[in-house]
């Protein structure tokens, strides 16, 4: 009789892990190496951004106290400024700035732009107000309500001035329906670019040339012949009478010379008479 034959398996059964372990063991430790190596570079980038944070700091720390110094400088300068002495100074760095800003010149041509019939600028005068902002006193007078009204309606249209503000007005009692008024005008800080003023006249036709009446030539006047100046003459030399030598001759020539005695008039003669005889 022969021995029967058990058939066992007593092998585990195949798994992921099983049929492929090394593979599986080999990617967790790439992975792991990874994670570690990213650790630390993170770590190290941490600890460069304190680093440098710190130098910040330490650079605003320093800033901070050179502020501080120099700000305990300028006020003991400021100490030290006298107010009577710089005074001219300030006022001409005023002065220029003022000018700087917008000039007479453009001042003047955005008025003309602005102005409008029946109305007269009488006075002008530049200032500076609260907020050191360049400001223009304006005086003048309408003939009328409306174009009063439209020179303000064209002075808010002008770009060059930010606000218009009415300060004074008040009728003029001599004429009838005029007013007087004072503004304030604001200049704007960013004027538009300047535009040249419309020229006035009839506009001329492109290509259309002007002719300029020349004046009749002038009839050439033909110099007159100069007179050759006369040789100088001499002076005429006038004889002098003979002077006498002797005193007797003198006083012979004196005789001839004393003039004669007139007899008196025959009134004068009656006169005299009438006289003695009183």
């Amino acid at each position: 009789m022969g021995v029967p034959v058990i058939k066992l398996n007593l092998a585990p059964p195949p798994t992921l892990w099983r049929l492929h372990h090394g593979i599986i063991s080999w990617i967790v430790f790439v992975i792991g190496v990874a994670g570690l190596g990213i650790s630390i570079v993170a770590t190290v980038r941490a600890y460069q951004e304190a680093d440098r944070a710190g130098q910040k700091t330490v650079a605003i720390t320093d800033q901070a106290r050179a502020a501080q110094r120099q700000q305990a400088n300028v006020l003991d300068e400021l100490r030290e400024i006298s107010v009577d002495n710089e005074m001219p100074r300030w006022r001409l760095a005023e002065r220029i700035l003022m000018e700087r800003a917008l000039p007479w010149s453009r001042v003047t041509a955005e008025l003309e732009r602005s102005l409008v019939h029946d109305v007269r600028i009488k006075s002008l005068q530049r200032a500076r107000g609260a907020d050191q902002s360049v400001q223009i006193k304006l005086r003048g007078e309408s003939r009328t309500e409306e174009a009063e009204a439209d020179f303000i309606k064209s002075l808010h249209e002008n770009l060059a001035f930010a606000q218009v503000v009415l300060e004074r007005e008040s009728e003029i009692t001599n004429r009838r329906g005029a007013l007087e008024f004072d503004y304030n005008l604001h200049l704007s800080t960013e004027p538009p670019p300047y535009e040249l003023l419309p020229k006035y006249g009839p506009e001329r036709k492109p290509g259309q040339t002007t002719t300029v009446s020349e004046p009749p030539p002038k009839p050439e006047v033909k110099p007159e012949p100069q007179a050759e100046p006369a040789a100088p003459t001499a002076p005429q030399v006038v004889p002098q009478p003979p002077q006498p030598q002797f005193p007797q001759e003198r006083d012979a020539l004196r005789e001839r010379v004393r003039p004669e005695r007139r007899a008196p008039a025959p009134r004068q003669l009656g006169r005299g008479l009438r006289r003695e005889q009183q």
